[in-house]
């Protein structure tokens, strides 16, 4: 009887302590989980940076090919500065200037205000025995009251400009019977060649040939003026309006080689 109560008793025990054991796994497991509900998830913090890191773009192909065109197409074109070794450690790029190119400048000083090629001369009455034709008497040429080398001037240009012909007039009271020649004051060209320049005195000619002037130096303060004489039948000339025309045979650019200068021209009689 007495053995019976204690292996009750035992067997009571053991069950409490199990129960017990149960009940203290459950409070602890329900104190955990309440601890862990109550501590914040922590978030992936997304930090954009001030400055954007180098990196290398790999171009993922598009199945639909005229999108991919327009994209491309919409991306603004990078403009790279150049940068100068002296600024290498300047934050701040050289500035940029545009400057257009410079255009080719011609031999030299084009006179302004060039007076426009015409077929209607000046008539000059003789003094004399002289007839002076001055650079203003001549209309076709190129000229202006700035002149040249310290001088007024006519030019005649190349065959492919307006200005490669000149002529001037004069009057004279009776035919004269001695000799009679063409004096010209000017220059040639500063090129090596000699300009071929044709003189006519009333529609024939007189002269065809290299102009026979110095070429002129280029400095713009003196010139190489120089005369050269044309002697020509008197019976070209008549009583009553004469005209002597100096034209340019070489094609060439306004401005520019080959020309003819003329300052002034003499029309001697005997």
């Amino acid at each position: 009887m007495e053995r019976n109560v204690n292996n009750r008793f035992q067997l009571g025990l053991i069950i409490f302590l199990l129960m017990l054991a149960v009940g203290m796994g459950i409070i602890i497991f329900w104190l955990l989980r309440e601890r862990d509900a109550s501590q914040p998830v922590p978030q992936a913090a997304l930090v954009e940076p001030s400055q954007p890191a180098a990196a290398t773009t790999v171009a993922t192909p598009s199945r639909n090919t005229s999108t991919a065109s327009a994209t491309a197409a919409s991306l603004p074109t990078p403009t790279f500065v150049p940068v100068n070794p002296a600024n290498a450690g300047s934050a701040v790029p050289p500035a940029q200037t545009d400057s257009a190119p410079l255009a080719p400048q011609p031999s030299r000083a084009a006179p302004p205000q060039p007076i426009a090629p015409t077929s209607a001369p000046v008539s000059v009455r003789a003094d004399g025995t002289t007839v002076r034709l001055d650079d203003d008497t001549w209309r076709g040429g190129y000229r202006s009251a700035r002149g040249y080398g310290g001088r007024s001037a006519t030019w005649i240009y190349g065959t492919n400009t307006q200005y490669s012909s000149m002529q001037a007039a004069f009057v004279l009271d009776e035919r004269p019977t001695g000799a009679t020649r063409l004096v010209i004051e000017g220059m040639d060209s500063e090129d090596g060649p000699k300009t071929p320049i044709l003189i006519t005195v009333n529609d024939v000619e007189i002269f065809n040939g290299p102009n026979p002037l110095p070429n002129d130096d280029l400095p713009l303060e003196t010139g190489t003026w120089d005369s050269a004489a044309f002697p020509f039948d008197p019976g070209l000339l008549r009583a009553g309006q004469n005209t002597i025309q100096i034209t340019n045979l070489k094609p060439g650019a306004f401005s520019l080689p080959p020309f003819f200068m003329l300052d002034y021209a003499l029309v001697t009689l005997e």
